[in-house]
């Protein structure tokens, strides 16, 4: 693709990219190579995977003695790891010397097959001796830099470009002093240095180049929020899976829903990268693109988000209350809970001159209101002839009471013998 050719690796355009493809053949993989024109030593290989910003570049370092440039920093193809190897035409390895690798060829390698994609591929090599001609006087090839604040429209790589209509601008460093630095392709002797300080006045041209600048800061404003968009999103999707003693099942639904997610992750990204081409098609085509993906990441979300209140909402659907002590709440928050004091284990205490006693504690059911309670008396014998088995007293979301009346004061003292204990049932809510 004429777009994304290779040579855009060295084009120093940070606008422009290189794309290389699979070709089928697993052990060769996607490659890229560059062809130095003779040979160096190479120190260190730079390779900026998204335009000039720092925090996507990775540097390969060739040490003496290895096959590869194997020491990186930075990025360093985090997604698809990457080779670099230094050698001559006709020879896979670089002639090792002390801290860097001869060759006259740099070949990027990703063996897995993946596509490899990045903007630019910056070489550093040692230089040896040179014999200088004094009477010898031609252009140098060079690269800047400048202190500045990185302002895309005025960048260092401006004054080298051959171009009247671009400036470079350095701005003033920590000690109160602007500087620019050009670094020479080789040894050379300098004898002339001409600063060109005049330009033709601003044209259109020009004035829609420095608003396209202006949307590709845009740009990558809109992708820094887009992150914290899909960050929260993330945690709301968590708060909505925290739900009582469901935890276990909603944890199930998290893992499934999270697969989902990182996959409309990495549709956005793969948006987000199509974008980038497009800029030179103008901010009309930009702004449109963006707001299919912005519909479509909105539309995805919330049909993940549906299925997941839609599951919640299952939960506990076969327990329906019509009515309640402190008013109706959520139907998937209801609960049926039941329980024994025991038999031959209840607390009876006597109450009055033929009565007895308990407190029945449901504090583990986890109402967070007076439920509807249902008692009876239970046990193997006598307990038909009392009354109050079933009368409930002094209800709350963690305990109630109940009082039997003996119709024989003689039987009171025997209900552990009778193992008499009071089975219930509670009808309530615990969110």
């Amino acid at each position: 693709m004429d777009r994304y050719k290779a040579n855009h690796a060295i084009d120093n355009n940070w606008r422009s990219k290189v794309i290389t493809t699979y070709g089928g053949d697993a052990e060769v993989g996607t490659w890229l190579r560059l062809d130095l024109g003779e040979e160096f030593c190479v120190e260190y290989v730079e390779i900026w995977h998204y335009l000039d910003i720092s925090q996507y570049r990775s540097t390969f370092t060739c040490s003496e003695g290895e096959e590869h440039c194997g020491s990186c920093e930075g990025y360093c193809g985090t997604k698809s790891p990457l080779t670099v190897t230094v050698y001559s035409s006709g020879d896979e390895s670089g002639e090792a010397e002390q801290g860097c690798s001869r060759g006259d060829t740099v070949q990027i390698r990703n063996h897995q097959g993946h596509t490899l994609s990045f903007h630019e591929v910056k070489v550093y090599a040692k230089l040896g001796t040179v014999n200088l001609d004094e009477n010898t006087e031609s252009e140098i090839t060079a690269t800047s830099t400048a202190q500045s604040k990185n302002y895309r429209t005025y960048k260092a790589d401006y004054a080298m470009d051959r171009d009247m209509t671009t400036k470079s601008i350095a701005m003033l460093d920590e000690e109160g002093v602007a500087w620019l630095r050009l670094t020479l392709d080789k040894v050379h002797c300098v004898k002339r240095v001409e600063l060109l300080s005049k330009r033709p006045p601003k044209d259109q041209t020009e004035t829609l180049e420095e608003l396209k600048d202006m949307l590709v800061i845009a740009m990558q404003n809109m992708v820094s929020n887009n992150d914290l968009v899909t960050q929260l999103t993330q945690n709301v999707v968590q708060n909505m899976l925290s739900v009582g003693e469901n935890k276990k099942e909603l944890e199930t639904l998290k893992v499934s829903h999270s697969e989902e997610i990182a996959k409309l992750r990495l549709e956005l990204e793969e948006t987000r990268a199509e974008l980038q081409s497009q800029i030179e098609n103008g901010e009309s085509e930009l702004r449109t693109l963006l707001e299919v993906a912005e519909t479509k990441f909105n539309s995805s979300l919330e049909t993940v988000s549906s299925e997941i209140k839609q599951e919640i909402s299952l939960i506990s659907s076969e327990v329906t209350i019509l009515s309640a002590e402190e008013g109706l709440r959520e139907e998937r928050c209801a609960k049926v809970c039941a329980g024994t004091t025991g038999r031959g284990r209840t607390n009876w205490s006597h109450y009055s001159s033929a009565g007895l006693h308990v407190t029945v504690d449901i504090s583990k059911c986890g109402f967070v209101s007076v439920p509807t309670i249902t008692t009876a008396l239970e046990g193997s014998s006598s307990h038909w002839t009392h009354n109050g088995g079933s009368e409930v007293y002094s209800g709350t979301a963690t305990s109630f009471q109940t009082y039997i009346h003996a119709v024989n004061s003689d039987l009171r003292g025997r209900a552990d013998e009778y193992e008499w204990n009071m089975e219930w049932i509670a009808v309530g809510y615990i969110c």
